[in-house]
Order: structure tokens, then C-alpha cells, then sequence
């Protein structure tokens, strides 16, 4: 009878060590997960500190990370491409690599070299002249030589190059595939369909927005006509635009392909090209200077120096009073980048500066290199890497 009881407590003490094991177990697994539970948390806070601090940190100066003397042509054209850029002179077209170092380069004869650059294509026509070139990532693609000479141009994210074209006083808008291969050709006349002011086309090519003006007995017309080149009979003009008070039409462009935007004098007009429907319209109360189109965005300036940005639904998405007008002005992602002959200025689209500079020789080109802080800095004598500190 004792040895039964004695073995009894010596199972109970075994069962309640075991039990209080576990719960030493349980306890440390608890305030472990509670540790690493706070460690999470405190490197979620620094990091969104830190993203708060850079995304809202404004800059006085910068400092060279590199930099190398200017050896290209007087009047070349620098335009952002893949946190590097593409050089365009007369003479050739150079893409350079966010790392400063040359990624492939051609060479070229043109008088007035225009680029233009939608996704991963860089179009370049030739202002007065005849000949249109396309490239991507890998160098040139296609070239077309054109028959009259050529006005202004645009460029899809699938390659279509549509141009105006200028012969007397008849205008023609043609359009190449991305190898330089002419598709179709729409002609116009100042007394006839109207003088073209400005052409867009749709992300994947297949819709072309022309704003015109023409003449009807005395009076000056203006206008946007839509084309539409998907369907089985070719180009169709699908919808004429004449709602503007006779406020000439000098912006048009495409929001991806149904949204076309139409700026005007005094307001700027959005339609479904789909439905051919007006969408919206925005009154504009002042003079502007000039407009410019981001993927998603696009914004007024002012003649005062103001800025006002533009959602692609219409939707307000800053208002800044600014007393600076500059000279050139460009959208690059979330940013608007503007510059004179001797300051540039960073600003992002909540209207927030994150820097203004003076800057002792002339600037040509300031071009995002990657991070917020970083550009290629392109003066009268130097190409160079900054860092905005």
C-alpha cells in the first residue's frame, strides 16, 4: 500500500515539472515572438521615417560625383531615357547608361533633330527635313525618308511614327511602322479639311487626333478631328470636335487610348474616344505659357509663373503660386523639372520644391539619374552627375 502511494507522487511530481516546462517554454516563445514582434515594428517606423524625410527633404546645393568636358555639337538635345539619356545632334544620336558610360551611339545628317520618346521607343525626325529614324533600348530600327518636308511628329509605344508634312499649301499626316515602312497618309488644306496644329496618337497607334484651323469664307475655324485606324476600311474620320468658340486648339493629346485631351485658350476639354462623348471641361482662367503631358498627368504654367496639375480624369492635383518663369519646363515621372539659362528647379507633383539653384554656367539639360537626388547635369562646358545635397 505505501509503495503504490509513493509511486503515485513521484508520477504527480514528474507531471507537474513537465507542466511547468512547457509553460517556461510557452512563455519564451511568447516573448520572443513579442521581441522580434517589436523589432519588426521599430524598423517598419524607421523606414517609413526615413522614406517620410527623403520624400520631403528639399536641397540647397549639389556635390559632383562625376564629370567630363562637353565634346558634342552646339544645339544637341538631351531627353531622359532609362535613368540615363539620349544625346541627338545633327551629326548623331548617343545613349548614354544611368552609369554615365556610353551604351551605343550612330551617326547621322540632320539640320533641326527633334526626339521624341513614348515607353521604350525614341523617334527622331528631322524639322525641315526629310528623314525619320526609330530606335529602342538597342540602338536604331527603322529609318523613312519622307517626301515633303516635315512639320512635326509623334511616336506610339508600339513604334507608329505619324508626321505632319508640309507641300505648299497642302499638308499631309503619314504614318510609318517602327522599321520606317509607310502605312497610310491623310491629306489636308487650310481651305479644306484645315491646317494641322498639333497631332496625337494613341498608345497603341490605332487612333490619331488632329487639332486644326481652316478658313470658311472670312472666318477662322478651329477644331479636333479623330481618326480611327482600326477598322476594316482603313483611316476613318470617326468625330469632329467644333466646340471651342473659335479659341484656337494648340495641345492635343491621348491619356493611353480612349482619353484625348484637348487644350484650348480658354479651357481644356476631355473626350472619350471611344464613344466620341465629352467627357469633361475644365475652364482655364488666365494665360498660359505653356502645356506639358506626363504618362498620367499633365500641367498648366502659367504667364504669372503658377503651375496647376492635372490628374488624367481631370482631378486637381496641385495649385502653386510661383513667381519664377522659366524657360523649359518637363515632366519625368512624379516630378516636374524646369530650368533657365542659369537655375533650375525640382518640383513634385504635390507642388512641394525640392530644390531651386542658381548656377554659375548656362544649364541645357538637368536629367534625372535614377534617385531623387541624382541628375545629369549638362552645362555650357561640363556633362555632369550631381547629387542634390
Amino acid at each position: 500500500m505505501t509503495q503504490n502511494n509513493d509511486q503515485n507522487i513521484g508520477s504527480y511530481d514528474f507531471n507537474d515539472e513537465l507542466q511547468q516546462m512547457r509553460r517556461k517554454k510557452a512563455r519564451k516563445a511568447r516573448k520572443r515572438r513579442i521581441t522580434i514582434g517589436v523589432i519588426v515594428a521599430v524598423a517598419v517606423a524607421v523606414t517609413l521615417i526615413v522614406v517620410f524625410v527623403q520624400m520631403n527633404r528639399s536641397y540647397s546645393s549639389y556635390s559632383i560625383i562625376s564629370s567630363e568636358a562637353r565634346e558634342d555639337e552646339s544645339g544637341a538635345e538631351y531627353a531622359f531615357y532609362k535613368d540615363g539619356y539620349i544625346r541627338c545632334s545633327g551629326g548623331g544620336v548617343e545613349r548614354v547608361g544611368s552609369d554615365g558610360e556610353k551604351v551605343w551611339n550612330t551617326v547621322h545628317s540632320m539640320t533641326s533633330p527633334s526626339i521624341k520618346i513614348r515607353g521604350n521607343i525614341i523617334a527622331i525626325g528631322d524639322i525641315n527635313g526629310n528623314s525619320i529614324e526609330v530606335y529602342d533600348d538597342s540602338g536604331i530600327i527603322g529609318h523613312a525618308e519622307t517626301q515633303f518636308s516635315i512639320l512635326q511628329m509623334e511616336v506610339s509605344s508600339d513604334g507608329l511614327v505619324a508626321a505632319v508634312l508640309q507641300d505648299n499649301n497642302d499638308s499631309y499626316i503619314n504614318m510609318y511602322d517602327k522599321k520606317g515602312e509607310y502605312i497610310y497618309s491623310i491629306k489636308t488644306s487650310i481651305g479644306g479639311d484645315g491646317y494641322p496644329v498639333d497631332i496625337a496618337i494613341s498608345d497603341d497607334g490605332q487612333k490619331l487626333a488632329v487639332s486644326y484651323v481652316k478658313t470658311t469664307g472670312k472666318n477662322l475655324e478651329t477644331g479636333v478631328a479623330l481618326y480611327d485606324f482600326a477598322r476594316d476600311s482603313g483611316s476613318e474620320l470617326v468625330a469632329q470636335f467644333n466646340n471651342f468658340s473659335g479659341n484656337p486648339v494648340g495641345v492635343v493629346e491621348f491619356f493611353g487610348n480612349d482619353t484625348l485631351v484637348a487644350v484650348s485658350g480658354n479651357n481644356v476639354t476631355y473626350y472619350s474616344a471611344d464613344s466620341t462623348k465629352e467627357k469633361k471641361r475644365i475652364d482655364i482662367d488666365g494665360t498660359v505659357n505653356k502645356v506639358i503631358f506626363g504618362d498620367d498627368k499633365f500641367a498648366l504654367i502659367y504667364s504669372t509663373g503658377n503651375i496647376t496639375i492635372y490628374g488624367s480624369g481631370g482631378n486637381v492635383l496641385s495649385n502653386v503660386e510661383e513667381e519664377t518663369l522659366y524657360t523649359d519646363y518637363r515632366f519625368y515621372d512624379n516630378r516636374i523639372i524646369m530650368k533657365s539659362d542659369t537655375s533650375f528647379a525640382v518640383m513634385d507633383i504635390s507642388g512641394k520644391f525640392v530644390t531651386k539653384q542658381d548656377t554659375e554656367l548656362p544649364v541645357l539639360a538637368l536629367v534625372p539619374n535614377g534617385p531623387k537626388n541624382r541628375y545629369f547635369f549638362i552645362n555650357e562646358k561640363f556633362i555632369q552627375r550631381i547629387r542634390l545635397t
